[in-house]
């Protein structure tokens, strides 16, 4: 059994409302190609604790490859499962270890305060592009978003795989820094990935349309068109 520990924790003063989860999750994200996998994952009750959290991840040790890649992330949610506190920033685990204690994972308050990333039917499978900036996208091209309950947005731009963070504020939608993997494409996937992460990096608002497509505004007024 390989043993993960460490401390999670954030900047501000403040405690999170009673009832409120952390959870901290270790993930296996050596696929460029494919959304992260889950290992292990734990989950504390904040109601009579406060930050730093003392945290301890236990996976098989078969579940643990040496040539591949692992992380642990954290993120703290409100009662009702509104977004709080995520970490931003790649928190390496060595998988050929049996024990190791982390640096402590630092945590950033999510914008839009009551953020709620399962709110407003975005998360659950992947929505598939179908139109940048009233343009539509290249045959078969699968340029996707992927909205998850835990406030993480992942994708494909066509050509390459983006995963960031995401909050929901009523129809305000705030995104963070995605990153984004380096692969080159023809020149036709390579232009339309510039397209779709050139209005995605703007977005700020949403909607879902009656014929059931989700529109993603910019603040310029550029849109992204999906559908499941």
């Amino acid at each position: 059994m390989a043993v993960i520990t460490g401390t999670a924790t954030y900047r501000e003063r403040m405690l999170p409302p009673p009832g409120s989860v952390a959870t901290v999750t270790l993930l296996d994200v050596s696929r460029a190609d494919a959304p992260s996998r889950e290992v292990a994952s734990q989950q504390y009750d904040l109601t009579d604790r406060t930050v730093p959290l003392s945290f301890r991840l236990e996976a098989p040790s078969d579940q643990l490859k040496p040539n591949m890649r692992y992380v642990v992330r954290a993120v703290i949610h409100d009662p009702e499962g509104g977004l709080l506190w995520t970490t931003d920033t790649a928190y390496s685990v060595d998988p050929t270890k049996a024990s190791q204690e982390l640096e402590p994972l630092m945590m950033v308050r999510a914008r839009g305060g009551q953020a709620q990333g399962s709110g407003g039917g975005l998360a659950g499978p992947a929505w598939r592009v179908e139109g940048i900036d009233g343009r539509g996208v290249v045959d078969n091209s699968q340029t996707t978003l992927e909205f998850g309950a835990d406030g993480r947005l992942s994708g494909s731009t066509g050509c390459n795989q983006y995963s960031t963070t995401y909050g929901v504020n009523g129809d305000k939608l705030e995104i963070g820094q995605a990153a984004v993997t380096q692969r080159t494409c023809v020149t036709a996937l390579n232009d339309q990935q510039a397209r779709f992460l050139d209005v995605f990096r703007a977005i700020e608002s949403y909607r879902m349309r009656p014929d059931g497509k989700l529109e993603l505004l910019a603040s310029d007024g550029r849109t992204i068109v999906a559908s499941r």
